[in-house]
């Protein structure tokens, strides 16, 4: 995966993403035994990713009935971003910076 500045990013990468911030570049997650979104397939590169973010309270579903769905290829946006970004400062036990900071979310 490359990070390019230019071009916009999937929820699914922004997964990858998330969990590397929070665990180190060489973090690889375990690929997932169940299905837990309808439309992360278990084969898809992203499923260890998504399992993991959510395993780990980074991410929230983009539907959740009838089936709960992640929306993998959704654009990463600002309002998906800090959900995530909390999340992590928080795990870090950085009170300052477990606020949220953008004001139009």
């Amino acid at each position: 995966m490359i990070y390019c500045p230019w071009q916009g990013h999937t929820q699914a990468e922004g997964c990858a993403f998330y969990l590397r911030m929070l665990h180190g570049a060489n973090f690889d997650p375990p690929q997932p035994t169940q299905q837990t979104f309808a439309d992360v397939p278990l084969d898809t590169w992203y499923a260890k990713w998504v399992q993991a973010g959510y395993d780990a309270g980074l991410l929230t579903p983009c539907q959740t009935t009838p089936e709960m769905r992640f929306c993998p290829s959704d654009p990463l946006t600002k309002s998906t971003l800090e959900p995530a970004i909390l999340a992590s400062s928080a795990r870090e036990g950085n009170a300052r910076n477990a606020q949220p900071v953008a004001r139009d979310i």
